[in-house]
């Protein structure tokens, strides 16, 4: 579900089942998997948002992979992490 403000790079970008994605931009090639939150941030190129993740007013940078379970909270997680 999306609502609010999205804001994506490329078309190329893929959001998984019961996933809420609000106030937010999405980088190309980038993907949040099933039952993710992403409120009010930015996830950049080419990252993927592991199952069950909450990214909350947070920045994501380029080619950055989460694990299933993250809670990533008022911060800035740089590029390759």
């Amino acid at each position: 579900m999306a609502v609010g403000k999205i804001t994506t790079g490329e078309a190329n970008y893929t959001v998984g089942e019961n996933c809420v994605v609000k106030q937010s931009r999405i980088g190309g090639h980038s993907a949040i998997e099933a039952d993710s939150v992403v409120l009010q941030s930015t996830i950049g190129e080419y990252c993927d948002i592991e199952k069950r993740n909450l990214i909350r007013k947070a920045t994501i940078g380029d080619m950055t992979y989460t694990g299933s379970d993250t809670s990533i909270t008022w911060a800035r997680v740089g590029k390759f992490c």
